[in-house]
């Protein structure tokens, strides 16, 4: 009976982490979640999960030898072993691996507040694992590299973190070019220190200049970002070589659409983070970046001109369809699928008014065409182009014309 209640718990211990390796494939490939709350995915995937700072880190390995003495998921596997003795439940609340495309990612729910000891923690044991790494026999024919993704605190965003731990260790770049101990030990929390730099507020900030093509603000933007992790330089030097890798990141993040669709916007963000590689002063690294920065926005223009026309050509329309009813800036983004404050900018920026003025036109257009051709009193005329407050709609229709409806009328009609 022993024998058997420990097959069963041996049993069920592989299923969960069957499960909890699907949830990873499924977050790596952008499926969606089975379940849209945190308790369903827990449910659904036997995962433990609960509210704190998720987190995935990528392992990537590289043979010395042309043809590797071990096959890659053997390797793998040895990594996630020795990651599983390193990152204990004491310091990782859940923690899983999986391999993709002969690297291994570890995806990870941790709680620990900026410089607390459990944070140092941390950091001591990802140095553990690597300095385990650096001299174990078993590595000794491979190059690793080591990078994380975007913290955050919902695991429904962890398929950006996938896409950003890959992007810090894209073609090697920062693993062959410096010291490989001091890129892989401590990278894990010098990327720490640059996440809590830019943080979600400043994400979104750096997102809303690049889609409103505020050039200025996007520059001044990363010589804060780089000003802000300089000082952490002297205690994590591969900040450096990472801040620039996680602006072009947001890049990505914030113009995927664009880029999945034009090669030479992929091109160009390639270029750039290859132009970092070549360089060690970290002010240098900070003009760099603002030209590469400079490049896309120069090419993201000219892609996004094309359906940024488009777009507002469907909000006229949408407009004029329905100006002689209540109409909100979020329902007419929304029928374009535009973030509403994005909209507001781009819709004066290629029409000349906002929002507000367009349909205040419009409706103005249509009460002089009432004014002029019917007997209808001003409160309904006010009232069929949506305004219920007929002195509202006096001031409105003062402010465009001139005079208010009641001359409007008696001009016409003088006329």
């Amino acid at each position: 009976m022993e024998r058997s209640a420990d097959t069963s718990t041996q049993d069920m211990a592989q299923l969960r982490r069957k499960m909890r390796r699907q949830l990873l494939r499924d977050l790596f490939h952008g499926a969606p979640l089975a379940g849209s709350t945190l308790e369903e995915i827990n449910e659904y995937y036997g995962y433990h999960l609960r509210p704190c700072t998720y987190n995935v880190l990528m392992i990537r390995l590289h043979s010395k030898q042309a043809v590797p003495p071990h096959p890659i998921t053997e390797v793998l596997n040895w990594v996630g072993a020795d990651a599983r003795m390193f990152f204990t439940p004491d310091l990782f609340l859940e923690f899983e691996t999986l391999a993709v495309d002969n690297a291994l990612y570890c995806m990870f729910n941790f709680d620990a507040a900026l410089g607390s000891q459990k944070a140092e923690d941390i950091r001591l044991a990802v140095d553990r694992l690597f300095r385990h790494m650096d001299r174990s026999r078993r590595y000794r024919q491979y190059y690793f590299a080591m990078g994380d993704g975007l913290p955050t605190r919902s695991i429904q965003d962890l398929g950006a973190c996938f896409l950003s731990a890959r992007g810090a260790v894209e073609e090697y770049g920062v693993n062959l070019r410096i010291n490989r101990h001091n890129d892989s030990t401590p990278q894990m929390y010098a990327l720490t220190q640059i996440m809590t730099v830019l943080n979600p507020a400043r994400r979104a900030s750096f997102s809303y200049y690049l889609e409103t093509m505020q050039k200025g603000q996007l520059l001044q933007w990363v010589d804060d970002a780089f000003r802000d992790c300089g000082s952490y330089l002297d205690h994590f030097p591969t900040i450096a070589f990472q801040l620039p890798y996680k602006i072009f990141d947001l890049c990505l993040e914030s113009a995927s659409k664009s880029i999945a669709a034009d090669p030479e916007l992929q091109q160009i963000l390639i270029d750039c983070k290859a132009a970092t590689d070549e360089k060690q002063d970290y002010y240098e690294l900070c003009t760099i970046t603002k030209e590469g920065l400079l490049r896309f926005c120069a090419r993201y223009t000219q892609s996004s001109l094309k359906d940024s026309k488009y777009a507002i050509s469907s909000a006229k329309a949408f407009m004029r369809e329905n100006y002689t009813r209540r109409l909100a800036l979020d329902e007419i983004a929304a029928q374009i699928h535009l973030n509403p404050q994005y909209f507001s900018v781009l819709f004066k920026r290629e029409v000349g008014e906002s929002v507000v003025d367009y349909l205040a036109n419009l409706r103005v257009e249509h009460a002089k065409t009432l004014l002029k051709e019917t007997l209808l009193p001003i409160n309904e005329i006010a009232r069929s182009v949506s305004y219920e407050d007929p002195d509202y709609f006096s001031r409105v229709f003062r402010r465009h014309c001139g005079i208010s409806p009641r001359q409007y009328r008696n001009t016409v009609i003088d006329g």
